[in-house]
């Protein structure tokens, strides 16, 4: 219903796809928000956009709250403590570079 964000969503994906196979050793997990996502929803997704990432839905909404996402598309680096090493929001555009930052 909403094309630019539709846009947006899928170049991010495109980006982390991208950069998941160029970095196999980071560990990339996707968190979909419940209000907009159902477990019917993802395996359209993954097809749709061609996303092999792991895929797990927020329930309770904690990771969205504890990391204050905002943007429906965000990237969060996180350390092995749960410490956030940077983030990425939008079209993904800045996703190399933070990859490149935590190297």
């Amino acid at each position: 219903s909403r094309p630019e964000i539709g846009a947006s969503c899928a170049a991010h994906v495109k980006a982390a796809e991208t950069l998941h196979q160029a970095h196999p050793g980071l560990r990339w997990i996707t968190v979909a928000y419940p209000v907009w996502t159902s477990a019917d929803d993802i395996a359209g997704f993954r097809k749709r956009l061609a996303s092999t990432l792991p895929i797990g839905i927020d329930r309770g909404n904690a990771w969205f709250r504890h990391f204050a996402v905002r943007n429906p598309f965000t990237t969060i680096a996180i350390d092995p403590a749960g410490k956030e090493l940077g983030r990425v929001e939008g079209d993904g555009a800045g996703l190399a570079a933070l990859i490149d930052k935590l190297k």
